[in-house]
Parts: C-alpha cells; structure tokens; sequence
C-alpha cells in the first residue's frame, strides 16, 4: 500500500514539474521571438497569449512527443499541466482586478486549443513507447 502512495506523489511531482516546463517553454519563446514581459501585471496574460506563436507550438509538440515516450503519465492531464500558467494567470489577474477577463470561460476553451499540440504529442509519444516495446518483445521471444 505504502508504495501506491508513493507512486501518486511521484505522479504529481511530475505534473508540477510539466507545468514549470510549459512556462519556461513559453518564456524561452519569448525570448528568441524578442517579446518583453510587459510593465503591468494586467497584461501577463497577454504576455503568454501573444508568445504562443507557431514555432512554440511546434516545440511543444516535439517536446511532448519526447515526454511522452519516457513518462508513464496520463497524456490528457499532463497536456493541461503543460498549459496550467494560462488559466491560473487569468484566475490571477481575475483577483487582481474583478473587471478583467469577463469572457473566461471563452479563454479558458481557448487554452485547451493551445494545450491541443501537447496532448497530441503525449499520446503520439505512448504509442511510439508501446510500438518500440512490442517490437523489442518480439525480437527477443524470436532469439
């Protein structure tokens, strides 16, 4: 039983460590695309809008396909792990000023659009573990 628990808090240290993977992915976007992080706290979530551009899509991607082939983690909630900074920005700024954001449940669909690429990734990069693990059964049940 003791090990189980232990399983799960390694699970969610993983989903955590996902999610500081995804802000940093779109800060170092930010930085090759020479985006700066605006004065204001109100526009942080302007900032993370506007830096999800197609290059960091594409990279999310990539990494998720390579996350995917070696975390052994549900690929639908470590895709929105990934993208955890969007809403709780939002949520943030919400707190902040009670005016901002009055289309949340818009930008939250929003970013399950923008969590799509990595969820994609995650699931590619399972079925390519499993293919790789098939194979490698196969060859050496032929040997």
């Amino acid at each position: 039983m003791q090990n189980t628990g232990q399983n799960k808090n390694f699970v969610l240290v993983i989903y955590l460590i996902l999610a500081v993977v995804g802000l940093s992915m779109i800060i170092v976007g930010s930085l090759f695309q020479n985006i700066t992080i605006p004065k204001e706290q109100q526009d942080f979530s302007h900032y993370l809008n506007y830096n999800f551009t197609k290059p960091v899509g594409t990279a999310f991607f990539i990494v998720a396909i390579v996350l995917g082939y070696f975390l052994k983690v549900n690929p639908l909630i470590a895709g929105l792990c990934m993208f955890s900074v969007f809403p709780l920005t939002s949520l943030i700024e919400i707190m902040i000023d009670g005016t901002s954001h009055n289309l949340l449940p818009f930008e939250i669909a929003m970013y399950i659009v923008y969590a799509l690429p990595s969820i994609f990734g995650l699931y590619l990069g399972r079925l390519i573990a499993q293919r790789s693990a098939k194979k490698k059964v196969k060859n050496i049940g032929e040997g």
